[in-house]
C-alpha cells in the first residue's frame, strides 16, 4: 500500500467555512457548474472531507462532509476488487469515519490519490470546449505546457482514479518535479487543486481565461483568414465588391445527418441530464 503524504506546502488548518462558500459561489455559477456538476474534499491529516451524492456545489454546507479515511480509500484503489458488488462503494463503507445518510460521491479515489489539501472536480462549459474536442490533449499542450496533466477517457471510479494516479507519475518522471495542479479528464470535465480557497479560486479562473482566450484568438485566425480568401477572390474577379456569409455553413451544421447533431452528445452533463441526442423536427 502507498503510504499517504499531505502535500507539505498545505496550512495546518483549513477554513471550511471560506471552501464551503467557495464551492457554493462556483456551483451557483452557469460557467463553471450546470444542473448537479461537480464535487469538492478537503483533507485535514489522513481524514477526507467530501461532498456527498445528490448534494449540489451551490447548496453544500459543513455538515454535509462526510469524513473517509484516506489510507482506507488508497488501500482499496491497490487492492484486488472485491467480488460483486461496487467497489468504489465498499472502499467508501470501510473508510467512512462516523455514521452518514448520504452516500460519498464517486469520485473520492481521485480526491484521496491528490495530496492537496483542496480538490474540485468541475464539468465546466468553456473548459470542455477543450477536454470534449477531439484534440483535446494537443490544445491542452498549447494552451497549458506543462500547467496541466491530461488524462484520456476513463471509466470512472477505479479505472479513472489509477489512470491519474499513472498520468501524475509518467509527468514526475518526465519532468521532475510534482505534477500541476490542474488535470484535463478527457469528455469528462477537469480538477482543480491547491494549498488554500484562494489558490483553487485563482487556478479555476486562470483555467477558463486561459481557454476562452485559446478561442478568441482561434475565431480571429478565421476571420482574419476569410478576409483574406476575399481578397484574393476579389482581385482574381475583379469584383466590385465581396460579402463573407456563414450562413449556409450553419444551416449545413444543423441538419439531421451533420456531425454536430448526429455524432453523439457534445459535453457529460448532456448525457446525464438531457439525454445523449437532441430532438429533431421536421420543418413543417
Amino acid at each position: 500500500m502507498k503510504r499517504f503524504i499531505l502535500n507539505a506546502e498545505a496550512p495546518m488548518t483549513i477554513p471550511t467555512a471560506d471552501f464551503i462558500a467557495l464551492c457554493n459561489r462556483i456551483g451557483a455559477d452557469p460557467e463553471f457548474t450546470r444542473a448537479g456538476g461537480g464535487n469538492s474534499s478537503a483533507k485535514t491529516g489522513t481524514t477526507l472531507r467530501i461532498k456527498p451524492s445528490g448534494v449540489p456545489l451551490a447548496t453544500l454546507r459543513e455538515e454535509d462532509l462526510i469524513p473517509l479515511d484516506i489510507p482506507t480509500l488508497l488501500n482499496a484503489l491497490h487492492s484486488p476488487a472485491p467480488e460483486g458488488g461496487d467497489p468504489v462503494r465498499a472502499a467508501a463503507e470501510r473508510a467512512q469515519l462516523g455514521h452518514h445518510d448520504r452516500r460519498p460521491s464517486v469520485e473520492i479515489l481521485f480526491h484521496a490519490l491528490i495530496p492537496d489539501p483542496l480538490v474540485l472536480h468541475l464539468h465546466p462549459l468553456t473548459a470542455n470546449a477543450v477536454t470534449c474536442n477531439a484534440r483535446g490533449a494537443a490544445l491542452t499542450e498549447e494552451i497549458f505546457g506543462d500547467q496541466a496533466i491530461w488524462v484520456d477517457y476513463t471509466d470512472p471510479g477505479i479505472p479513472l482514479a489509477l489512470e491519474i494516479e499513472r498520468q501524475r507519475e509518467v509527468f514526475q518522471a518526465r519532468h521532475r518535479k510534482r505534477p500541476p495542479r490542474i488535470t484535463m479528464l478527457g469528455n469528462h470535465g477537469v480538477i482543480v487543486s491547491g494549498a488554500t480557497v484562494e489558490e483553487i479560486d485563482e487556478r479555476v479562473h486562470f483555467l477558463t481565461a486561459s481557454i476562452r482566450a485559446a478561442i478568441e484568438r482561434a475565431a480571429a485566425d478565421m476571420e482574419e483568414q476569410c478576409l483574406r480568401v476575399a481578397s484574393h477572390f476579389k482581385g482574381a474577379t475583379g469584383a466590385a465588391a465581396v460579402a463573407i456569409a456563414a450562413d449556409e455553413a450553419t444551416r449545413s451544421d444543423s441538419e439531421r445527418d451533420a456531425g454536430p447533431v448526429s455524432h453523439g452528445p457534445l459535453i457529460p452533463d448532456q448525457i446525464v441530464y438531457a439525454g445523449s441526442l437532441p430532438l429533431l423536427l421536421d420543418r413543417n
